[in-house]
């Protein structure tokens, strides 16, 4: 289970720092000022601490099988490593004022045990698609150039960034003619190719 998914409705300070709900409740306070974006850098920056501080890794999932490190548990409960989620975070308050939707991350797969311990589960666990926060993970994973390009302000979007490193795929004129040909009915298609003829 989800450290999102445990029932837990008490207010953090009602539990010492050193429990296990006290944890939950931290890892979930992180995780929301990850993914929304009214919560500033500074918000998610001093939530790591907090996290560092009361080495909240040592307690989850659960204290009998943790997750061992600060790496570990943000892989597994956001889907990026600690580097990957301050460059996420950077970009997403970068493009606060470009009105771009920036959807929350939800993860894909989870890390096995086997992987959390011997470090080789390096993917970015989030849905693929077209979210700014899903392109911008991929590209601070795999563009490192383009993303010190967007932090500089070279790109108006996310997905201008993402069509430059090619992980956006932008159709020819002529592939979404022939896609939307294929939409038609017969009899659209036939007006369409007589239409064509007379060109």
């Amino acid at each position: 289970m989800s450290v999102r998914e445990v029932p837990i409705a008490t207010p953090r300070n009602m539990f010492p720092t050193d429990s296990w709900e006290f944890a939950v409740i931290t890892m979930r306070l992180l995780t929301r000022e990850y993914e929304y974006r009214n919560h500033s850098i500074e918000d998610f920056e001093r939530r790591l601490k907090e996290i560092e501080e009361y080495r909240i890794y040592d307690r989850l999932p659960d204290p009998d099988s943790p997750y061992g490190s600060l790496d570990a548990m943000l892989q597994a409960e956001l889907g990026a490593t600690e580097h990957q989620a301050r460059e996420i975070k950077t970009i997403q308050q970068r493009t606060k004022d470009t009105g771009e939707t920036i959807k929350p991350i939800r993860e894909s797969r989870r890390p096995t045990r086997e992987e959390q311990k011997n470090g080789k589960y390096n993917n970015i666990i989030v849905n693929q698609g077209t979210s700014a926060k899903y392109l911008a993970a991929r590209i601070a994973r795999d563009r490192p150039d383009i993303l010190e390009e967007m932090k500089a302000g070279k790109y108006r979007s996310v997905r201008a960034a993402a069509i430059d490193a090619g992980i956006v795929k932008v159709p020819t004129s002529l592939e979404s003619a022939q896609k939307a040909f294929l939409k038609l009915s017969k009899d659209e298609r036939e007006t369409f190719l007589i239409w064509v003829s007379e060109q």
